[in-house]
């Protein structure tokens, strides 16, 4: 009995690596599993294996496709708009170009008209001058224009004027003010109606002090405020050139214009001017006759 129990048992103990073995067939009870048996089911395994491989991989490939097919459509479609962007960028470009074309073209025709306006000003105000030191009143309760005649010939004599000069309007300037507050009479702008009588003035009061009423007057050009403020310009330049002892003058189209040996130059701008002065005059030593020399 214990005989055949100790068979049975080493039977199981053979059946057992076949049987534990999950997805294989059931050999018969008592036959013996053989390695062509094992390696047999190993093949099965190996083929359910790679078949559940395949499909697995078959679903991850069908997704990342489906995942590439979505990135190239999104690509294509940032491709178009970039194209667009592109195209829409060039033609900003190129409308800025024609802007910028004509802001320019836009600038220099407005400087031509400001310069054209300026000089018509200019030419206006030609027959014009500018009193100061008239004091406020003295022409009240008579015509201005009829009252300033008067004066220029008494101030400067018959061999000016032997009549009183023509003079279309005067006026003084800055509007109206408190005569008893104000502590400088305003400027009186005279307007000549002949040129000659101007000039003759105008040439007089350079060479003259002219007094009224214990008053000094000085004359003035009447300019545009754009013209008065190039000649101010040169107003450093022109004392440099006065302390080395160099008469100056504005001449027409606010130029400086200055003799310096015997040679009579004439300066567009106050830099040109100081170039000038930087590399001919300020080199030479002060001579006697010089304001600035000691």
């Amino acid at each position: 009995m214990s005989g055949s129990r100790g068979n049975r048992q080493r039977n199981k103990d053979e059946i057992s690596p076949a049987a534990s073995t999950p997805g294989t067939e059931q050999c018969n009870h008592g036959d013996p599993v053989t390695r062509s048996d094992l390696e047999s089911l190993l093949d099965k395994q190996r083929e359910t294996f790679k078949l559940d491989v395949a499909t697995l991989i078959k679903k991850s490939a069908d997704s990342l496709k489906a995942s590439v097919e979505s990135l190239g459509q999104q690509l294509q479609s940032f491709d178009g708009r970039l194209t667009k962007t592109e195209t829409l960028a060039g033609d900003n470009f190129a409308k800025l170009a024609l802007a910028e074309t004509q802001v320019e073209l836009l600038q220099t025709q407005n400087k031509e008209l400001l310069d054209r306006v300026e000089s018509l000003e200019n030419n206006a105000n030609k027959s014009m001058l500018r009193i100061v030191g008239i004091p406020e009143g003295s022409e009240s309760g008579s015509d201005p224009a009829k009252f300033v005649a008067e004066l220029l010939k008494e101030v400067m004599g018959t061999d000016v004027f032997p009549t009183p000069p023509t003079l279309d309007y005067v006026y003084r300037s800055g509007g109206k003010t408190d005569q008893k507050n104000r502590v400088r009479p305003r400027t009186m702008v005279v307007c000549f109606h002949y040129m000659q009588e101007k000039e003759r003035a105008a040439k007089w009061s350079r060479k003259h002090e002219c007094w009224f009423r214990d008053t000094q007057l000085r004359f003035y050009a009447h300019t545009t405020v754009a013209l008065a403020k190039r000649c101010a310009a040169y107003n450093p330049i022109k004392k440099s050139l006065y302390d080395k002892g160099i008469r100056t003058r504005i001449v027409s189209g606010a130029r400086l214009q200055i003799t310096f040996h015997d040679e009579t130059v004439t300066f567009h701008s106050p830099e040109e001017a100081k170039t000038f002065y930087d590399q001919r005059i300020n080199v030479l030593p002060e001579t006697p006759d010089s304001p600035g020399a000691e």
